[in-house]
This record gives C-alpha cells, sequence and structure tokens, in this order.
C-alpha cells in the first residue's frame, strides 16, 4: 500500500503510513455524549461552573454549605448582609437564615 491510502478523510497531508498513525498525528480525542448512567456535556459544565464560583468564594473568605448552585447563593447572601464572610462549619445553618431580619437577630445574639 502506497503512503496516504489509509488516511483519515480529513487527513490534509495524506502522507501516513497507516489509519493509526494519521489519527496519532490529529491528536483526535473523544468527544462528550449523553450515556445511561447521566454523564453529560452540560453536566459536566454546570458542575465545572459550581466548582469555579465556589473557589472564588473561597477566596473571598466565604465557606459555603456546599458547592451547589444554592449553597453557593445562600452563602453571599448572608455574607452580604452580615457584611462579613459566611463560615457554614462554624455558622448557623443558611437554611435557618430565611430573612434579612433573622440574620440580623443572629447577628445581633452573636451566631454569625
Amino acid at each position: 500500500m502506497s503512503l496516504g491510502s489509509n488516511c483519515r478523510s480529513g487527513c490534509l497531508t495524506r502522507d501516513h503510513a497507516s489509519w493509526g498513525e494519521c489519527a496519532r498525528s490529529a491528536r483526535m480525542t473523544v468527544g462528550w455524549m449523553t450515556s445511561n448512567t447521566g454523564l453529560s456535556r452540560v453536566a459536566d459544565r454546570k458542575s465545572e461552573g459550581e466548582l469555579a464560583e465556589y473557589r472564588d468564594l473561597r477566596k473571598q473568605g466565604i465557606q459555603p454549605a456546599g458547592t451547589t448552585r444554592q449553597a453557593l447563593e445562600e452563602a453571599k447572601r448572608v455574607s452580604d448582609t452580615i457584611g462579613k464572610p459566611y463560615n457554614a462549619e462554624k455558622m448557623v445553618p443558611t437554611n435557618l437564615l430565611t430573612s434579612t431580619s433573622v440574620i440580623k437577630s443572629a447577628t445581633e445574639a452573636g451566631m454569625l
């Protein structure tokens, strides 16, 4: 067989001795697709976005109760209200801090 006869259809150089050599030179990777286990690129992007926001909050000194969007939003809300970083490990859980008045009362009581 001659060079290039085994190349991929998208090969630009058509000078490879085998299909594998052609594929390796193209640096092909496996893409994302929905699977029966629920893995998908959309879920991965969501998770990566939440983790990036979590890292940003940690840099600001805020310690959310988790990495979900809801936990991040609640930690930011409480931090903004009390004027200092919220720490889920040492402070009242955010699900008990339902309103601004409750947050202010907890702050006055020394719980935040």
